[in-house]
């Protein structure tokens, strides 16, 4: 055919479909070539041992509060969400402490781990 240089690969087929098919194969076969598909591993989060369940449920009662108060802005529900917000905060900081101390006291015979 006319359009097709000499040694061209290029379908002489008039079927679209055939011709749809090639199109997708160049295009699929050029950007494996230039940008090849790469495995990525999930970015890992830092585990946070001391949240536990209660801690997660005072979580969500705090963003449950907070979504109330933004879409009431009632001082009542401000208050209901600061107040749930510093409970949350207490909790984390005392689970948090006792966790480190326990660790601490579980290892301290090795500073190494410390």
């Amino acid at each position: 055919t006319r359009f097709n240089p000499p040694g061209s690969v290029f379908p002489d087929s008039s079927n679209t479909n055939d011709l749809v098919d090639y199109f997708n194969y160049q295009c699929s076969s050029t950007l494996d070539l230039i940008a090849p598909l790469k495995n990525r591993q999930n970015s890992k989060t830092r585990k946070q041992p001391w949240l536990n369940d209660s801690i997660r449920s005072c979580k969500k009662n705090c963003r449950r509060a907070e979504r109330r108060w933004k879409k009431s802005r009632l001082q009542v529900h401000f208050v209901a969400m600061k107040e749930l917000l510093r409970l949350y905060n207490r909790m984390v900081k005392d689970a948090r402490t006792c966790h480190f101390s326990a660790l601490i006291s579980a290892h301290q015979d090795n500073p190494r781990f410390l």
